[in-house]
C-alpha cells in the first residue's frame, strides 16, 4: 500500500520507539522556521530532524548528538 511506503520528508508525523530506553516518541518533520520543540515539532536542519530524512516505517536510525548516539525505529509515517 502507499501507506508502506511513505517516506518521512517535511510535514510528515513521524512515530518513534527509541529503541535505548523504550520509549514512544512522536515528531513533525518541519522547516526550521516552524520549529517548536515544545510542541514535538522538529527542523530538518538539527541533527535529529535530519536523521530522521528519507527513511520508513520500519526503519531504524542511529543519530550521533551531544550526548551520544540515538537509536530509534520508525513506527509510523504520516503527512
Amino acid at each position: 500500500s502507499s501507506a508502506r511506503s511513505k517516506k518521512t520528508a517535511v510535514g510528515t508525523k513521524v512515530r518513534l520507539k527509541d529503541l535505548n530506553s523504550g520509549k514512544k516518541l512522536t515528531y513533525t518533520l518541519v522547516d526550521v522556521w516552524e520549529a517548536d520543540a515544545d510542541t514535538g515539532k522538529i527542523s530538518t536542519v538539527s541533527p535529529v530532524g535530519l536523521g530522521l530524512l528519507d527513511h520508513e516505517v520500519g526503519d531504524e536510525v542511529f543519530i550521533d548528538v551531544p550526548k551520544g548516539k540515538l537509536h530509534y525505529v520508525i513506527e509510523g509515517v504520516t503527512s
